[in-house]
């Protein structure tokens, strides 16, 4: 996969049998901009990784600053035949017409197409790509996307790999983050849902599971898109 930006791009360690691998990345900004739950976002992804999923500490790479187009190329340039790649991040993301952008914390943009053409590239991988931000709903573009109630084609492309994106929000809505479970502890709404939800219910389908957060969440709906119809039915525990 090709560098199209005159960006350096992270070195992640090579490995040489498939491995379960994470890249967090968890931005808090600063100023206007700050937010003040990517960062305990990344946290919980990262202790539910380990504890339910079987992830090692060392193959989970966590991130609350740098650029996302050099962090997910390097990682996906790293990645090989039979890995499991689960992505998350939490962070501000915009609109602009019809394509969605994930926000640097210089505020510089990537946008939707260039996320999409970094996955399509992928042979005989499984990517996991959670995004909690506004303006999410379609940012990876595959073929499939559960909406309000049925499950859609938005377009015909065919990838070699499986791809599953669960986003936070639909395109044209915010999402939202507060203090949970009592305490003034702040995490995105939808992630503090989502992974307490996977983490006691490893054998639903991914499906089930964002009908299940979304049924405890106000103001935002969940979208979940796959690369094949089919993984809309699998386990999460098959996947992950």
């Amino acid at each position: 996969m090709g560098n199209t930006r005159s960006i350096p791009i992270y070195d992640f360690p090579i490995h040489l049998t498939p491995e379960k691998r994470a890249l967090l990345m968890g931005f808090d900004y600063s100023g206007n901009n700050s937010l003040n739950g990517s960062v305990s976002d990344i946290k919980l992804a990262k202790s539910v990784l380990i504890d339910d999923y079987n992830f090692l500490d060392q193959n989970i790479y966590s991130f609350t600053d740098g650029n996302i187009y050099s962090l997910l190329t390097g990682f996906l340039n790293t990645s090989i035949a039979g890995d499991i790649n689960f992505i998350h991040y939490s962070g501000h993301a915009t609109r602009e017409g019809n394509v969605d952008e994930l926000v640097n914390e210089d505020l510089s943009i990537v946008t939707s197409s260039e996320l999409s053409n970094l996955l399509f590239k992928l042979t005989d991988r499984t990517v996991v790509f959670i995004v909690d931000s506004c303006n999410s709903g379609t940012i990876l573009g595959l073929p499939f996307i559960y909406e309000t109630d049925s499950v859609k084609m938005q377009n015909t492309k065919t990838y070699s790999s499986s791809i599953i994106n669960v986003s936070s929000s639909e395109d044209t809505q915010l999402s939202f983050e507060g203090p949970q479970n009592g305490t003034n502890v702040v995490f995105g709404n939808f992630s503090y849902v989502f992974y307490n939800y996977i983490s006691q219910n490893p054998t639903s389908t991914w499906l089930q599971a964002v009908q299940a957060v979304r049924a405890k969440l106000n103001n935002q709906t969940p979208e979940l898109s796959v690369s094949k119809e089919f993984l809309f039915y699998q386990a999460i525990n098959s996947i992950l």
